[in-house]
């Protein structure tokens, strides 16, 4: 009998296969349709399973794929391959909130039952332009009397942070941990203190209050964190607590890296997400500190403020979702390592990266954050400044005017604009009206 010659199957790569995948999808606005619809009726029938899909299943029961070794090249590039004008990750989110929604009855909310007291005082909800997400994620109604009247704070608009990089983690389980104290309105004094611990990509917040700003008090806060929530990453600012002996023998059990920074670089967004959560709460809570130094109190508005779609999530999610589903998390981290990326680029083409030594800007320098807060507030620029270096995407630099107690500073790289090559060049006419406007 003879022997037939059987030629091997050739294996396509990874790459060939997303190259397929890149191609096959959206040739026309008629196949967009029909595979929006399809998407559509495919996640209905996927809702009615019994339990919640993960990404990997979810590809699975949809079906795009044409043999098995397509379906790893498709999670794996869940961001990138457009079905039905939405990316893959786009149709699971939507299916991911679909699915927190499942079951759920519209209803007027109810905050958590406390047991009678005569000083008994629940929190209204505060923040008022999320009043429409709030009622859409949860389905309810937020009655009138569960809404806080806020007076409108109308503040100095800022620079536009249109070249401002995105703030977040490449790992998970990262936080950010701050010190905060309420004051008694009448002693003026401190009268409670917080920690404030959030996590920077799930924007997810754990408030502890705490005896004092003891290295003990603040150990057996964090190790309730650690207890209750993943903790690889931990970031502060100077508080001599963070950083004692005591504490980085406790990070170092725990296998938990940390950067705490000193008040050099206050003029930065180095611990940003917990410096805006606590003057988000802050302002939930009004004027009135009494109310903010209230534990029960605090702990109604941090579940509130969990339970809140946060622009930070478009609206969609709120940090109590995100935090418990790693795959959301992870989706976020892409979505921002993305539009980092494009902003180097743009900060690249608008020259933010070409200072050299020696060179004058001009800088915006928020006073409210140095000793000179009384100064009074530009709207944009407000200091002329010699270029120093750069220091992870902000800018070092020396006041050609300088404070007593206040000459070099660093900046974000967005609150800058370049002037001229040298403090020489300051004197010839066409830049006599910065010297005029910034230095006279």
């Amino acid at each position: 009998m003879a022997q037939r010659n059987l030629r091997t199957r050739r294996v396509k790569s990874s790459a060939q296969i997303l190259d397929e995948l890149l191609k096959r999808y959206d040739k026309t606005m008629k196949q967009i349709d029909i595979a929006e619809d399809s998407m559509k009726l495919s996640i209905q029938t996927i809702l009615k399973q019994p339990r919640r899909l993960n990404l990997t299943e979810f590809v699975d029961e949809i079906q795009i794929h044409d043999s098995d070794n397509e379906i790893p090249v498709i999670i794996e590039n869940a961001d990138k391959i457009q079905y039905g004008g939405k990316t893959v990750q786009d149709w699971f989110d939507d299916y991911i909130a679909k699915e927190l929604q499942k079951g759920k009855k519209r209803q007027n909310i109810r905050l958590p039952a406390e047991k009678p007291s005569a000083q008994a005082a629940q929190i209204k909800f505060p923040f008022k332009s999320k009043i429409k997400a709030y009622e859409q994620v949860h389905g309810v109604k937020l009655e009138d009397d569960k809404k806080q009247q806020v007076i409108p704070d109308y503040q100095i608009k800022q620079l536009p942070e249109k070249f401002g990089r995105p703030y977040f983690s490449y790992e998970f389980g990262s936080w950010e941990i701050d010190i905060v104290f309420s004051m008694n309105p009448e002693l003026v004094r401190i009268n409670q203190i917080y920690l404030f611990c959030i996590n920077i990509n799930t924007e997810y917040l754990v408030v502890y209050p705490l005896h004092s700003k003891s290295q003990e008090d603040i150990e057996k806060a964090l190790q309730n964190l650690v207890q209750t929530q993943n903790v690889t990453h931990i970031r502060g600012d100077g508080e001599k607590g963070f950083a004692s002996n005591q504490l980085m023998q406790f990070y170092n059990k725990n296998g938990i890296k940390t950067y705490f920074v000193n008040g050099s670089i206050e003029l930065t967004n180095h611990n940003r997400v917990v410096d805006s959560v606590i003057r988000t709460i802050r302002n939930a809570f009004g004027q009135d500190d009494r109310d903010f130094a209230n534990p029960k109190l605090m702990q109604q508005m941090v579940n509130i403020y969990n339970d809140t779609p946060h622009g930070a999530f478009d609206n969609k999610f709120t940090p109590k979702q995100v935090n418990s589903l790693q795959e959301l998390e992870g989706y976020f981290i892409r979505k921002n390592d993305k539009k980092l990326r494009e902003v180097k680029q743009d900060q690249q083409d608008q020259g933010f990266t070409k200072y050299k030594p020696g060179n004058i800007l001009m800088i915006h320098v928020d006073y409210l954050r140095t000793m000179h807060r009384y100064m009074k507030q530009r709207r944009n620029f407000n200091e002329l400044a010699k270029f120093i270096k750069y220091d992870n995407g902000n800018v070092e630099c020396l006041l050609l005017k300088p404070f007593t107690d206040l000459d070099r500073i660093t900046v974000p790289i967005y609150y800058t604009k370049f002037v001229c090559e040298n403090e020489q060049q300051l004197d010839q006419p066409q830049f006599k009206k910065f010297k005029d406007q910034f230095l006279n």
